[in-house]
């Protein structure tokens, strides 16, 4: 067993070749330890000897994709066997690990965050209480950690903005696939109050709109969307709308002004204030960050095809 620390109290315990089958990617200058959130590390494993890892008071927050086999992950609540199309959460300040017996094959993406931001931001998108969930659009999720590889190993100066911008997206992208991993549990007045916005985010609504799109009362709105989203009704149709709108400045030429009235704000510098407050950046540095990475993008990693499988 070797014991690997990062501080007086936080540390891995590693049984097995670390270094089997694993492609490590890292950059951390200066200058991105001075964002709010930031992914400095990442791994693409593809492992068939055994291995067990443990964390104990994990200094970072480490997302893991497994894209396939099986492991065996242990958080504070227990174990999990996990498969393919599954983001497991090694959350920081806190006990968890995995484990591989040796018995196949298992391929899985790593990435670690950090940033003064990090714990806050967790909390807000309720990823601090969670483990492990299924993630609809995987493809989606693959693509972030290759934008993200890619970066860590181009290690262009310059670039620690952009690394930070995508690490957001990337956390915001996982409590996105969280809520949706949890819809088929949700009441019928709930499901029928997001189809209804999914259908008119873009136009102006009232939350009494809302409320009646489901059958219940304003009131009852506001608490059936608290209990099971998180956020009251109007806080989620604006989160709607900024990330249409964000879907708009990646891959349109429209102006702003045409990018926020296409997404429902009928006035631009309110929409500018409040896409800087969610991805923290304006909208145009936004635009001109992903034109920018289109066009010297790089692939670095194996693509995920149809029926989770490796190409």
């Amino acid at each position: 067993m070797i014991k690997s620390s990062y501080s007086r109290n936080s540390y891995d315990l590693l049984s097995g070749d670390r270094r089997s089958g694993a492609r490590r990617f890292s950059w951390c200058p200066l200058a991105l330890t001075r964002l709010p959130i930031y992914a400095p590390y990442g791994i693409d494993i593809i492992r068939s000897s055994p291995y067990t890892c443990s964390h104990y008071s994990y200094p970072y927050l480490g997302v893991e994709l497994l894209l396939s086999g099986t492991l065996n992950y242990r958080f504070e609540e227990g174990e999990k066997l996990l498969s393919p199309g599954h983001a497991a959460l090694m959350l920081p300040d806190r006990d968890s690990g995995f484990s591989h017996k040796g018995k196949g094959e298992y391929h899985k993406l790593v990435l670690l965050f950090s940033g003064a931001a990090l714990k806050p931001l967790c909390r807000t998108l309720g990823l601090d209480s969670v483990n492990c969930f299924p993630i609809p659009d995987f493809p989606r999720a693959i693509r972030y950690c290759q934008e993200i590889f890619a970066i860590l190993n181009e290690k262009t100066p310059g670039t620690e903005s952009l690394l930070s911008e995508i690490s957001y997206s990337f956390l915001l992208f996982l409590a996105d696939s969280l809520l949706a991993s949890a819809e088929e549990n949700f009441p019928a007045s709930l499901r029928n109050c997001l189809a209804f916005l999914e259908r008119n985010f873009e136009k102006e609504l009232t939350i009494r709109e809302i409320a009646d799109a489901g059958g219940i009362s304003v009131t009852s709105a506001v608490r059936i969307f608290h209990r099971h989203i998180g956020c009251t009704p109007w806080a989620y149709l604006q989160k709607m709308r900024l990330e249409y709108a964000a879907g708009l400045l990646r891959n349109g030429n429209l102006r702003i002004k045409e990018v926020a009235q296409n997404s429902g704000f009928n006035d631009p510098l309110y929409f500018s204030s409040l896409f800087r407050k969610r991805y923290g950046v304006s909208p145009r540095i936004f635009r001109s960050g992903h034109k920018e990475r289109d066009e010297n993008k790089t692939s670095c990693d194996p693509k995920w095809t149809a029926g989770g499988s490796l190409s």
